[in-house]
């Protein structure tokens, strides 16, 4: 165990979590947060998550020792579609309406929007 190591990943891994989640917000957020109602919020927060899953998908790639060949390329093709699988089951989904109601049609807002990404 490297603890030099993990606290220089640790510390990248909170500057660059910050600054993916404030820069959405900063550019198209709102801060009025309902924890019931979809919402520029919620659309904002899809947003800087969807970034933060893309920096590491793409840091993960870049440490491999070879980033473009298929053991490495199609796990990660293979996490984004999860990954949207999975935000298009919290917001089109009777599930996932119930599970979290502020998430109904917010995927759409945050890929239909350019000015969202």
């Amino acid at each position: 165990f490297n603890s030099k190591l993990f606290a220089r990943w640790m510390l990248f891994g909170v500057v660059q979590g910050s600054i993916a989640w404030a820069v959405p917000f900063a550019m198209i957020g709102t801060y009025d947060y309902d924890k019931t109602q979809p919402g520029q919020f919620w659309v904002c927060s899809a947003a800087a998550f969807t970034v933060i899953n893309v920096i590491v998908w793409v840091k993960l790639m870049l440490y491999c020792e070879s980033p473009l060949a298929l053991t490495t390329i199609v796990p990660t093709v293979g996490v984004f579609l999860c990954y949207i699988m999975a935000l298009a089951c919290l917001g089109y989904t009777p599930p996932g309406k119930s599970f979290q109601p502020s998430m109904w049609h917010v995927p759409g807002n945050v890929f239909g929007k350019t000015e969202n990404l």
